[in-house]
């Protein structure tokens, strides 16, 4: 995971991973992906998200298909 300034901007990229644990009887599956953010500083100093966008990889296909 990183950030990267550049003057009044930025730049973040990074992965997530959730692994839940199953209530009763609940079919809850690990899930993982990535994420980008842009941020854009305001004229008090601030960051703010200007962009977000995430993604969520897919789950593996099955052997033979």
């Amino acid at each position: 995971d990183e950030v990267i300034v550049t003057g009044d901007h930025a730049y973040g990229r990074g992965t997530w991973n959730l692994n839940p644990i199953a209530a009763a009887g609940a079919d809850t599956k690990a899930m993982n992906g990535k994420w980008s953010v842009l941020y854009q500083r305001s004229a008090d100093g601030t960051w703010l998200v200007s962009r977000w966008m995430w993604n969520q990889e897919a789950a593996p296909k099955p052997a033979g298909g």
